[in-house]
């Protein structure tokens, strides 16, 4: 089977008032449960799924607080310590 189609296989489409969080977030734990993936293939699903589900305009719109997401979530989950004041610099604007 291609990628293409197992990638759609996968998706499960957004329900009426999922954001783009809720989204991010459960494409994370589908990737997580792929095993032959590394990290950046898993980060690589998740990017490609959410382009198919949000639409190609919002998606470049918010690519990067998308990808600062992925990340962050992933550095949490491995139980690393996260800078606070770092995070304070580089998103200014939402804190």
């Amino acid at each position: 089977m291609s990628d293409s189609k197992q990638n759609q296989k996968l998706i499960n489409k957004p329900r009426d008032g999922d954001n783009i969080i809720e989204n991010i977030i459960k494409l994370m734990e589908q990737a997580e449960s792929v095993i032959n993936l590394s990290g950046s293939e898993k980060k690589m699903y998740v990017l490609d799924t959410l382009k198919i589900l949000i639409g190609e305009e919002m998606y470049d719109r918010y690519f990067y607080l998308i990808t600062s997401f992925i990340d962050f979530t992933t550095e949490i989950s491995k139980g690393r310590k996260i800078d606070i004041n770092n995070i304070k610099k580089k998103f200014n604007c939402c804190i």
